[in-house]
């Protein structure tokens, strides 16, 4: 048997390479769709040679062998083919070199970087395409208009480690896989946390969606799936779907969704009818189901990228609007010529049902967010429009914008971690913005976020979080991240106003229906005042005591301090009472006290060299130092190694202290004043 070959990249060398993959006259190649496409395809990404690797076992064609065609008299084995395509002119004689002698790293940088992909050949006479992956176009990984998901794949040539960065296609084969079924199975690997040897074929994927389901048969051939059993299908991979009536949207919302998700890393399954355009005139095919897996932007037409198993992958699909006096809008599939010219539209795709993908945790989906963000673009411009002379021929409206993503808390706190602050010109703003970071960062959240990024005339504003793993009844609402504080306050500011103007949020459309409106305004009237940031900021944050001494901790215990006392609030006894055994201007002569983790002042003597901690139960608290008296007037200071050590405004702390102190104490006219204290 030949070990390889290679072949200049022509089409009639593509469809020779093919036949000769089993010694067969497959019916027909050159004129084959998908061919067709797929040649132009490589055309365009600038492909120059082809390698067919003639025996490779392909794990998804293996599963689909032992599921149905093994039982076929002339089934042509379990074996397929491999084809590679490189954007460099390779020969016999190169590889021959590369495997005889070895490869230096430069000459394999070399290969990889001209790999352009695999085609898998399967032994069957029509539908003979099998796992695919190719780079996408240049155009779609390299313009800011455009985004596309990708994985890496790890290829093994003859023992050169190869890579292509893609998502996996495959012709469906209307035996083993069904309508639907290539197009859930490509979503799958669009999954970049789905393990790729874990996902299963197309006959395992038809299998699970037609097992459990009324009036449905474990059988072969099988040429549709219903919606039912697409999420059937689904649901056995143990991963969340969210479904959306794609006929009920408008083009801007059903754009906006897969926006949303294609920058999530998420794919989409879009289910609809197709069209013939025959003069003019549109005539039903079939129902057929795509994978969404890019999208266009801006530009002259806002489009969709899809792997279209009727063609290949990544398809565009514009959109076409007023198609007939039913239907508002649809898509219209683009093919090039041999020329690489675009070819006049023949069918139109009218969408149905769109699904949606996510982690098992994923319960609620991006569209209560979404409409949550454009009720409170919807109230702000309403609001402003108000307040401003409606009736003035000039408008100066701020620009608001939004974009939604779902994002792992990890991946929110990193970015918020490396975000820079000092676009603003305001050093208070900063040191704001700076803080509330502190404070996100050192609290727990749930694992996935709707995170919907809001900016200002083109400038970062803030960011809403949205608990993707609550109930749609929940406190979804989590937090509001500030990016910028003066832009933050300009939009959330005039949000608040809201509280009094009831008329407004009610003539506002999907208000309290279809979204977090009001868990948003619940969190956003709380966010900058509770009992804990109050304590933050008055008493210091919370400090654990950074060492024990070694008479603190006997006999494997704490010591505990017999004399403690704790004051959560006003008392009886006056201060002079509390402290009757102090000595005027005696410097061994002082109490010890701090703050607590809830406010109480706790307060106490040393004992035997034993300290704060020993006061406290060794429990976290925030600004603590002495007590004593000198010039018969009472004095505190921060002199706390364990707790008061790094506080930057530890006075400030001490003023505040000394209010809580005259808060507690009925002395009359008492006074306390602060010692500075520098050393440790």
């Amino acid at each position: 048997m030949t070990p390889y070959l290679i072949c200049r990249f022509e089409k009639q060398t593509l469809s020779n390479l093919i036949k000769e993959c089993f010694n067969s006259k497959f019916p027909d190649i050159y004129k084959k769709i998908q061919i067709d496409y797929i040649y132009r395809y490589l055309t365009e990404i600038k492909c120059k040679s082809v390698l067919l690797e003639p025996v490779y076992i392909d794990k998804d064609y293996l599963e689909d062998y032992k599921q149905y065609y093994v039982k076929g008299f002339n089934n042509k084995g379990y074996k397929t083919s491999r084809l590679h395509f490189f954007s460099s002119e390779l020969d016999h004689k190169t590889i021959d070199d590369y495997l005889e002698n070895g490869m230096e790293s430069e000459k394999h940088n070399l290969l990889q970087q001209s790999y352009l992909g695999f085609m898998i050949i399967k032994p069957l006479p029509k539908t003979f395409i099998g796992k695919t992956c190719l780079i996408p176009y240049p155009s779609l990984i390299k313009n800011n208009d455009k985004k596309c998901i990708l994985r890496e794949y790890s290829i093994d040539l003859f023992g050169i480690p190869l890579k292509v960065k893609s998502i996996a296609f495959q012709e469906q084969d209307m035996v083993v896989a069904a309508y639907a079924t290539t197009a859930i199975w490509s979503s799958l690997h669009a999954l970049n946390y789905c393990d790729i040897r874990s996902i299963p074929s197309c006959s395992e994927i038809t299998i699970n969606a037609i097992n459990h389901i009324n009036n449905s048969n474990n059988s072969f051939p099988n040429t549709s799936l219903t919606t039912k059993q697409m999420l059937r299908s689904i649901d056995i991979e143990k991963i969340k779907h969210h479904l959306f009536k794609a006929n009920r949207l408008k083009i801007d919302e059903f754009h906006e969704i897969v926006k949303t998700h294609i920058d999530s890393k998420i794919p989409l399954l879009l289910r609809g009818t197709i069209y013939d355009i025959t003069n003019g005139n549109y005539v039903r095919k079939n129902d057929y189901t795509v994978t969404i897996l890019g999208y266009k932007e801006r530009g002259r037409s806002r489009a969709i990228y899809i792997h279209d198993d009727r063609l290949g992958p990544f398809v565009r699909a514009i959109y076409r609007k007023k198609i007939t006096g039913d239907e508002e809008w649809g898509f219209i599939v683009q093919e090039k010529n041999d020329e690489i010219h675009w070819e006049e539209a023949h069918e139109i795709f009218i969408p149905d049902i769109l699904i949606s993908i996510t982690p098992k945790k994923v319960r609620l989906s991006s569209e209560l967010a979404i409409n949550t963000c454009r009720l409170i673009k919807s109230i702000y411009t309403k609001l402003l429009e108000i307040e401003l002379d409606t009736n003035s021929s000039e408008k100066f409206l701020p620009i608001i914008k939004f974009s939604v993503k779902l994002k792992e808390i990890s991946e929110i706190r990193n970015e918020l971690l490396c975000y820079d602050f000092n676009k603003s010109n305001h050093k208070e703003a900063i040191n704001y913005c700076k803080k509330k970071r502190l404070e996100f960062l050192t609290q727990s959240y749930a694992c996935y976020h709707w995170v919907a990024s809001f900016s200002l005339n083109n400038e970062d504003s803030f960011d809403i979080l949205f608990d993707a793993t609550d109930i749609p009844q929940g406190d979804v609402v989590s937090e509001i991240i500030y990016k910028d504080y003066y832009n933050s306050k300009v939009i959330l500011d005039v949000m608040k106003k809201l509280a009094s103007r009831q008329d407004i949020l009610h003539s506002s459309p999907l208000f309290r229906e279809n979204s977090f409106i009001v868990s948003f305004f619940s969190f956003l009237m709380t966010m900058d005042y509770n009992y804990t940031n109050y304590l933050d900021e008055t008493y210091g944050r919370l400090r654990a005591p950074s060492y024990l001494k070694p008479e603190e901790y006997l006999g494997g215990k704490i010591t505990g301090n017999k004399t403690s006392k704790i004051y959560y609030g006003r008392t009886n006894k006056t201060l002079k009472e509390i402290t009757a055994d102090l000595k005027n201007n005696i410097e061994n002569s002082f109490m010890i006290w701090a703050i607590t983790d809830e406010g109480a002042l706790v307060i106490g003597e040393e004992i035997n060299n034993n300290g704060h901690p020993s006061l406290t139960g060794f429990k976290p608290a925030r600004i603590a130092g002495e007590l004593f008296i000198k010039d018969e007037v009472y004095y505190i200071n921060s002199k706390s190694g364990r707790y008061s050590r790094d506080y930057s405004n530890p006075n400030n702390l001490l003023k505040n202290a000394i209010n809580r102190f005259k808060e507690i104490f009925p002395d009359d006219d008492l006074v306390i004043e602060i010692m500075e204290f520098s050393g440790v």
